[in-house]
């Protein structure tokens, strides 16, 4: 079956590419490599026994390899010219299965006829035998291809199991060589009064095949009976073997037919094609297995288009832990420690209401797809975005015991990239991007919210309130982090503490900390390290 191209990314390729796998792109049989080589040799030894005296064994022996090897080319040929016959109208199909078996037993007789008449007598034993077998081969094959043909197309119409069509086909068969074995032998006893009935051909088939000093007597005549009746045994065998194993083969390959484009399909399938549909057609059972087939495809590209559109709403984390999970998303709420930070952008309304709304999600979108990449590669949740801001948390859904080391790490890269991206001039609507962020570490309340047809894994608690508030209050470019998140930190780390600032809705002050950089992961630690990082730590 000539294979499709696949596709060259991970994304399922749209409907309007549907490849449709069907049995006429089969492969054509192959040949056996031995057969060639078979023949090869048998004429060899055919040239080399030929002036040399050997037993008339030895002779007859290339001969044999010749014509086992002659009957499988005819069985490979008679295959060939069924496949290619595959691509034809019915009738041309019909018409040519009844008329191979009689040009091939014609071109038989002719061809061996010149031989034997042609050649030197040595040489036409050792060519005409092989040559004659194989291309009585081919007339019983395709006598066998015909047959089939026949009855199939007949049972066809009558009964739509693939069952019971081989019942069927199976059972005219067999009794169709039955009635020809019947015919034959039939033929054979009536031959015994028909010859007893001419007394001249008794005389002449008696003289001819009596042996020195014999007789005129019954014996002769049953010995050479004996003959006729073996040769035409012989020859109705000759053709009836290739003929059922023809048809056998064909029998089977009108199931495989059917099976090889669903073992192709699901090939393609498991390397990650989605685009796959087996044609449907046939007998009722392949025609269901191929709509169930279908189906089954079809759901699991829906289900994975499900699965993309709903990983660009939620981090890659939630969704492996959904997956891990055998895609039950409900998210056991907990009350645990955790490390969330915003980050706003400074002065973005202002900036905004001079710019269209969609130079505006112009510029969100390709500063959102950086923060992105970044909070992925230190590992935390992107809860949110909120107009121009983001919420990440640290240690939720994820189990991270260096939750604020982690967060730090990210809000001080963050700054570095968003200086780095003001230096490339990534967002010439606005000229520049400042952001301030603000870290707070707390009990937090981590699970699902919402309702059972919509709801959204969060984070509540106090903590991402005075993180909030912290944010609000940092400058463009400073990291600010509440007392509980400096406490996490590792002794090394460089920052400094602010004037207590008192907030809304909170009694007491609250204590923050400017945080300059940090110190280098230490062994064992799952903190990624960063070239921002490096930058600051070398700097301070």
């Amino acid at each position: 079956m000539a294979p499709a191209a696949a596709p060259t990314d991970g994304a399922s390729p749209s409907q309007d590419a549907l490849r449709v796998i069907t049995a006429e792109g089969m492969h054509p049989p192959r040949l056996a490599r031995w057969v060639p080589w078979t023949l090869g040799a048998a004429g060899l030894l055919s040239l080399i026994a030929l002036p040399m005296p050997l037993p008339s064994g030895w002779v007859w022996a290339p001969a044999a390899m010749g014509m086992i090897s002659s009957a499988v080319l005819a069985s490979w040929a008679e295959r060939r010219v069924h496949h290619r016959l595959r691509s034809r109208s019915r009738q041309v199909r019909v018409i040519a299965n009844l008329l191979q078996p009689l040009f091939s037993l014609a071109a038989t007789v002719l061809v061996t006829a010149l031989l034997v008449g042609l050649l030197p007598a040595p040489l036409a034993t050792l060519t005409a035998p092989p040559i004659a077998f194989g291309g009585l081969w081919y007339a019983g094959a395709a006598l066998g291809t015909s047959t089939l043909s026949w009855v199939d197309a007949i049972v066809r119409r009558v009964v739509g199991s693939f069952r019971a069509r081989l019942v069927w086909v199976t059972f005219v068969l067999v009794l169709g060589g039955y009635v020809v074995a019947m015919a034959v032998g039939l033929g054979a006893v009536e031959l015994y009064p028909w010859v007893l009935a001419d007394p001249d051909t008794v005389s002449r088939m008696v003289l001819r095949y009596a042996g020195p000093g014999d007789q005129l007597s019954l014996d002769a005549l049953t010995r050479y009976l004996a003959q006729v009746r073996t040769g035409v045994l012989s020859l109705a065998g000759l053709l009836a073997l290739p003929a059922v194993i023809s048809a056998c083969g064909k029998a089977a390959d009108t199931a495989m037919e059917l099976l090889r484009p669903l073992g192709e399909a699901l090939r393609r399938v498991g390397r990650g094609e989605r685009n796959v549909r087996v044609q449907m057609g046939g007998s009722l059972e392949f025609a269901e297995l191929a709509q169930t087939f279908n189906g089954m495809v079809r759901a699991l590209g829906m289900a994975e288009r499900m699965e993309r559109a709903f990983g660009a709403y939620v981090s890659g984390h939630l969704l492996e832990r959904i997956r891990a999970q055998h895609g039950e998303a409900a998210l056991p709420p907990a009350l645990r420690e955790a490390t969330v930070f915003f980050a706003d952008i400074r002065g973005f309304t202002r900036l905004s209401e001079r710019l269209s709304p969609e130079a505006v999600v112009g510029v969100l979108n390709r500063y959102f797809e950086s923060v992105v990449e970044l909070v992925e590669a230190h590992q935390g949740y992107l809860n949110k975005f909120i107009g121009d801001a983001v919420v990440v948390v640290f240690n939720g859904p994820l189990d991270q015991h260096d939750h604020a080391e982690r967060a730090v790490r990210c809000a001080l890269a963050l700054q570095e990239l968003v200086d780095r991206l003001n230096l490339e001039q990534a967002f010439p609507e606005v000229g520049r991007l400042e952001i301030g962020v603000g870290i707070c570490t707390g009990p937090m309340l981590c699970g699902n919210i919402g309702s059972a047809r919509q709801m959204e894994y969060t984070v509540i608690g106090d903590a991402v309130n005075v993180a909030s508030r912290l944010t609000d209050l940092a400058p463009p470019g400073e990291v600010w982090a509440s007392e509980r998140t400096i406490e996490c930190l590792p002794p090394e780390s460089v920052y400094q503490a602010l004037p207590l600032q008192q907030v809304k809705g909170k009694d007491r002050p609250l204590q923050p900390y400017r945080v300059h950089a940090l110190p280098g992961a230490a062994a064992g630690s799952t903190v990624p390290e960063h070239p921002v990082l490096d930058a600051r730590r070398t700097s301070s």
